[in-house]
């Protein structure tokens, strides 16, 4: 826990001296060192069994690496993570019913700070853990846009 609770720091603190990464103002830490600091703060949940029936798929841009998580089911998906490679953490407040989200390849990280888009990793699998459940996701499909 120590060492999480010291990346964490880390990452705050280079996202704070920054001149890329700028904060939203009053001493709020950037979104990326938010995403980050959650990321340290998630652990995962290898406890679960993957479930398949969620209806949804994941489709891999080629050239951006931007990862689209569909829903097709008739009802939202709230409150999620969305796992890459079982290491890579994003959150997401909700995807539609019937429709999708588009996350970065830089808006996912790991325990220890890292993002995905720093890594040289291939996205082999993606699930959703939303409540007390995790689901395999279909694909992931790699596309040309």
């Amino acid at each position: 826990m120590f060492y999480r609770s010291l990346a964490v720091l880390a990452v705050v603190s280079m996202a704070g001296c920054s001149g890329q990464i700028s904060g939203t103002g009053d001493n709020e830490p950037s979104p990326e060192a938010r995403m980050a600091a959650h990321a340290a703060s998630m652990r995962y949940p290898s406890n679960m069994r993957p479930m398949t029936d969620w209806r949804a798929a994941a489709l891999v841009d080629r050239r951006s690496g931007a990862i689209r998580v569909i829903n097709f089911e008739n009802r939202p998906i709230r409150d999620a993570n969305i796992w890459v490679n079982q290491s890579f953490v994003h959150r997401v407040d909700s995807i539609p019913p019937n429709g999708y989200v588009v996350l970065s390849r830089g808006g996912f990280y790991d325990s220890a700070g890292n993002s995905l888009s720093n890594v040289n990793s291939s996205v082999t699998q993606v699930q959703i853990e939303s409540g007390n459940n995790l689901y395999s996701l279909q694909g992931p499909v790699m596309m040309e846009q």
